[in-house]
């Protein structure tokens, strides 16, 4: 399973809801909850697309979306 701590933390840095960025996905708020809570995983055109939307620079993506859960 994996952390999506920091992605939680940029989405609200930013000024976004979850809601916002479920709509750059074209996905439910729920759906894209069990995405960032990790019960779904984020597919790779999910990963693209959120990176964009929050200019997260490709070298940090794996910080993202990528880190084990201890």
């Amino acid at each position: 399973m994996y952390d999506h701590s920091k992605l939680k933390e940029r989405i609200s840095n930013n000024g976004y809801t979850q809601e916002q960025v479920a709509n750059v996905l074209k996905i439910s708020k729920g759906a894209f909850s069990q995405k960032i809570n990790g019960c779904v995983a984020f597919s790779q055109d999910d990963v693209v697309a959120i990176s964009e939307f929050l200019k997260i620079p490709k070298t940090k993506i794996y910080d993202y979306f990528f880190t084990e859960k201890v």
